[in-house]
């Protein structure tokens, strides 16, 4: 039968650490009182109204009052003096035994004053009164820190019956010790405690019990037979799925050695014998806890990452809406083009635009950055070129002015667009074109197979200069002549050694397969700087835009 509270002048005089522990429970259960007073009090008093807010001032004022005096009374240095702690619960109970009394009144005379208190409010002070009476269970308890077992001494949400199920709700724990009574004063602690406990007696069985089963906590014992708690904990940190399951090493004092070796070996915690039952809630609630708030992060992390991959999936088949699905059927001419984010989605950009009768658009761009951010702004390019482009037909100079003052709106400069632009009237094959700040693109005369050199007609980069003029290069093509423009991803392609693959070899490549269809000079290409790679990621979004005039 456990031991009814009385006079705290005939109990036993408590020992140093658990006065400490006391001490510690009170200044938490203060700290609830304290707490909450001094957030609605600061916060929000006019949402208490006028009695209330003077209710929850007197509290507060009492609050620190109590815990001025618990400071003192239980001050460490006053405890090493032996005849003060045998009097201590003595002085504990007469002096606070009142003030706290007076606390618990004042929070009933809110609820009986004011009626029905503001739904946040009603749930702090509840939790305030439980505060209250848990310090009176403590004094009138003559120090224990445990309250009794009563519906007043317990918060409102934990006054409901627990079913077996809630009660090993707290997790599963192994305990590993050669020792029957140590095993069996350890399940009882924690299965009080609300744990399910399972127990082994060596090392081989507490693995084999973790093989087989889910933990939350391992208590383990250092001296055992046939596998002892170094080697034994030295299994388990090696195995990377059990990397995170929380050990607490079981010691004698005379073993600290061996503890601190263990602390080093990864185990979480410590526990001296005999064991001391706060330390024992404390310690395996604190390493039980960190487990799941570490799982819960894990799960987040997970679910998140989830949520991203496909939040990107679905941005990437957008982006990828935003591209030509297909070349498209325009006489005189075979075109092709495509373009390889380095991320699930990225900032270049082609198009082949039949804008009427008698002009088609072709396009090539790079949003600086990468990823997302770039996406965005090519999306927006996208759309605003698309309107431009119809609107001037047959000229690109005005189409570049317009989209880099829409850019220059839109964007910040960290976020500047490279475009070339060329309108091509197809019975003529005269090429107008503008070329803002982009890599000029590789023009082969069919007729004498070599690269002929492209006037740099144009301008500064989109989205830097809001009142930037463009200048329009004119370019007559011939039948048999290749156009191939590209994103700097074709160039800058990284292999092994940091070398770039470069316009040299972009050049040789697109003469060795001119003979090609548009799509066989593409796909040949493309594959060749992958070659260069080799296993080097892809630093840069690739695109390649091929037309031949037929």
């Amino acid at each position: 039968m456990p031991e009814t509270p009385g006079a705290l002048a005939v109990r036993p005089a408590l020992d140093i650490a658990a006065l400490a522990n006391l001490r510690h429970e009170m200044r938490t259960l203060l700290n609830a009182i304290l707490g909450y007073t001094a957030l609605w009090l600061e916060d929000s008093p006019e949402n208490a109204g006028p009695h209330l807010s003077e209710g929850l001032a007197q509290l507060h004022a009492l609050g620190q009052t109590i815990l001025a005096r618990v400071n003192e009374l239980l001050a460490e240095s006053r405890l090493a003096d032996a005849s003060y702690a045998a009097t201590v619960s003595e002085r504990l109970r007469g002096e606070l035994s009142g003030p706290v009394q007076n606390a618990v009144s004042i929070i009933g005379s809110m609820f009986a004053a004011s009626g029905v208190p503001p739904e946040q409010l009603a749930e702090d002070l509840r939790k305030m009164e439980w505060a209250g009476r848990g310090l009176l269970a403590m004094l009138a308890g003559a120090g224990r820190t445990d309250a009794p077992d009563d519906t007043d001494a317990k918060p409102l949400a934990a006054v409901k019956t627990r079913s077996p199920a809630a009660q090993t709700a707290r997790g599963r724990v192994l305990v590993v010790d050669d020792n029957e009574v140590n095993r069996d004063v350890l399940s009882r602690r924690l299965e009080r405690d609300g744990y399910t406990v399972n127990l082994a007696e060596n090392g081989a069985r507490a693995l084999a019990a973790i093989e087989n089963g889910s933990y939350d906590l391992v208590l383990l014992d250092i001296m055992m037979p046939e596998m002892n708690g170094y080697e034994t904990l030295e299994r388990i940190r090696s195995d990377a799925r059990w990397s995170d399951l929380p050990v607490i090493m079981i010691s004698s004092l005379d073993e600290m050695d061996g503890v601190i070796r263990c602390i080093e070996m990864g185990a979480e915690d410590y526990l001296s014998k005999p064991f001391d039952p706060v330390l024992l809630r404390a310690r395996a609630g604190a390493c039980v806890e960190k487990k799941r708030l570490r799982e819960e992060r894990a799960a987040t992390q997970k679910a998140e990452q989830e949520r991203l991959r496909q939040e990107l999936e679905m941005a990437a088949r957008v982006q990828r809406r935003l591209l030509p699905e297909c070349s498209p059927d325009i006489e005189g001419l075979d075109l092709a083009g495509n373009c390889e984010p380095m991320r699930e989605v990225g900032g270049d950009y082609f198009d082949f635009l039949p804008l009427d009768e008698r002009h088609f658009g072709l396009v090539a761009a790079d949003v600086a950055g990468k990823g997302m951010p770039a996406a965005l702004v090519m999306a927006a390019l996208a759309a605003s070129l698309r309107s431009q482009a119809y609107q001037c037909a047959g000229r690109a100079a005005p189409l570049a002015e317009a989209l880099n003052a829409q850019m220059h709106a839109w964007t910040d400069t960290s976020r500047f667009v490279t475009l070339f632009y060329g309108c091509l009237e197809v019975s003529s094959r005269r090429l107008r074109y503008v070329n803002a700040g982009h890599n000029l693109p590789l023009l082969v005369r069919g007729a004498e197979r070599r690269i002929a050199a492209i006037p740099n007609a144009g301008g500064p980069v989109l989205g830097i200069l809001p009142d930037a003029r463009y200048e329009e290069g004119v370019l007559d093509l011939e039948k048999g002549d290749l156009l191939v423009a590209y994103t700097d991803g074709v160039t800058e392609a990284f292999n092994a050694e940091d070398e770039e693959f470069g316009e040299d070899r972009l050049a040789e490549a697109v003469l060795r397969h001119m003979d090609k269809p548009a799509a066989g000079i593409q796909e040949a290409i493309t594959a060749e700087v992958s070659e260069w790679r080799g296993g080097t990621p892809q630093s840069d979004d690739l695109t390649l835009v091929v037309m031949k005039v037929l």
